[in-house]
């Protein structure tokens, strides 16, 4: 458990050193924050919105990574013992179809979290975003 929060907030803030911020200013002209190195975007936000807003949109993302890390690896154990009887053995080959078959199936089955997940994050409201 420890690993997927881990996971999603390292990929969560190597992500945002390349996105585009929209936010509102004080008189409601939208102005964009356009990152283009990692760490200069984790400077600037720390030192705009304060180190609270590095994990801002942390909640969508372990919406997605949870079910998709428990759906993998419950995937890959499975199917591990029964690929390495088809094939003969615990050879490399078992781990990688283990593998194939467990990413092939997690990213199948939470494919619609994250949908709604991207969805919601471009949509043009910012009521959700300015606030949480």
């Amino acid at each position: 458990m420890v690993a997927v929060v881990v996971e999603a907030v390292a990929f969560f803030v190597v992500v945002a050193g390349y996105l585009c911020v929209s936010t509102t200013a004080a008189i409601d002209v939208p102005v964009c924050h356009c990152y283009l190195r990692t760490a200069f975007a984790l400077s600037e936000t720390v030192r705009q919105e304060g180190v609270r807003a590095l994990w801002r949109g942390i909640g969508p993302i372990l919406v997605g990574v949870i079910p998709a890390r428990a759906v993998y690896f419950a995937t890959y154990s499975k199917s591990k013992p029964l690929l390495a009887e088809w094939m003969g053995g615990e050879k490399p080959i078992v781990h990688l179809a283990s593998a194939a078959v467990a990413g092939l199936t997690a990213n199948t089955l939470t494919n619609p979290i994250w949908v709604v997940k991207t969805r919601m994050q471009v949509s043009e409201c910012c009521c959700w975003t300015l606030g949480t």
